[in-house]
């Protein structure tokens, strides 16, 4: 059928682990929040974070957008251009929201989370601390293991890899098509994609100090090469002069689009949006950039016509005033 009853498009899903998780995520920020908010003046926490629950509350509204909505069940059963726009919310919309909200939140990490672990074996403990400050072996184990799979995941090298392994992975089409025929499955891949969108956007949005996002010069290579990793699925469905996926090529028609055209738009969504988040974060790094070279160059960048002219005011006045002090102090012959 073309077109849809108006209910299809205004179907909203409920899917109670959705909501549990998203009602956890709120709840242990406002912890984080009321906790960072009284530690402040003792750990010197960022004044900008002031704002940040604001990007972490749209974090989480992108989530309920993109698995509660409508979305939600037109594309799992009838168009493949709106899952790939729902696998964009989570990816790339969701993710660095609640990065950003998460940034300047956290006190500094004691120094034995990051300690070897053959230290921590050893009964590594922060010099000078008090027996009831020193954390247990069990406690330093799990704090380091938790700590090193952090730094590891979010390397940036890892980042790329792991975000557009588990990307490409979950669009072959057998591993698609499982996915939309067993729930729990697709809960698993829409969890994955979470997590591994929040590891490739660390290097750029970093919450932690100890685990810093990258330079300016360095994000804007990390984002060009991270943009490149979806080319493959990108061109596997937009080009591709047959239909992958026969879930759609079966699916009720409520667009005029044929199941082909549906996934080539699907492809140009994926292009498009993906694309668009990281020519963002380059340009915001191109303009973090900038000021850096600004504040080491001084005032006279992009300034020099300007400083030069006052430059030459000053010595114009200068070689005036010379001239008549000298003029006034000759004799006539």
């Amino acid at each position: 059928m073309v077109g849809a009853p108006r209910e299809i498009w205004l179907a909203f899903s409920f899917h109670p682990a959705v909501w549990a998780i998203v009602l956890l995520l709120a709840v242990g920020y406002a912890s984080l929040v009321r906790f960072s908010d009284r530690r402040a003046a003792s750990w010197g926490r960022d004044p900008r974070a002031l704002g940040r629950p604001v990007w972490f509350a749209l974090g989480l509204l992108t989530l309920l957008l993109a698995l509660e909505s409508p979305i939600d069940e037109i594309g799992e059963l009838f168009l493949f251009w709106v899952h790939m726009f729902q696998h964009m919310l989570i990816a790339f919309v969701a993710a660095p929201l609640l990065l950003l909200g998460l940034s300047g939140r956290f006190p500094p990490l004691p120094r034995w989370v990051g300690r070897p672990l053959r230290e921590l074996v050893q009964g590594g403990r922060p010099a000078g601390g008090s027996a009831q400050s020193r954390p247990s072996v069990a406690r330093s184990l799990a704090g380091a293991l938790a700590w090193r799979a952090l730094a590891l995941f979010t390397h940036p090298v890892a980042a790329i890899l792991v975000f557009n392994g588990v990307f490409s992975a979950y669009h072959i089409p057998s591993l698609y098509q499982a996915a939309l025929a067993d729930p729990a499955l697709h809960a698993l891949e829409h969890a994955a994609l979470l997590v591994t969108a929040m590891f490739t956007w660390w290097p750029v949005v970093s919450p932690l100090p100890e685990l810093p996002r990258l330079s300016p010069p360095a994000r804007m290579v990390y984002v060009f090469v991270d943009g490149l990793g979806m080319t493959p699925v990108f061109a596997g469905v937009t080009f591709s002069n047959a239909v992958v996926y026969d879930w759609y090529a079966h699916a009720p028609r409520i667009m005029a689009l044929t199941p082909l055209e549906d996934q080539q738009m699907g492809g140009i969504v994926m292009k498009l949006l993906g694309g668009a988040a990281f020519l963002f974060a380059f340009l915001e790094a191109f303009w973090a950039f900038c000021r850096t070279d600004a504040d080491a160059r001084g005032p006279r960048f992009l300034g020099d016509e300007a400083d030069a002219s006052l430059v030459l005011e000053e010595r114009a006045h200068a070689a005036a005033r010379a001239l008549a002090e000298g003029g006034g102090g000759r004799r006539r012959p």
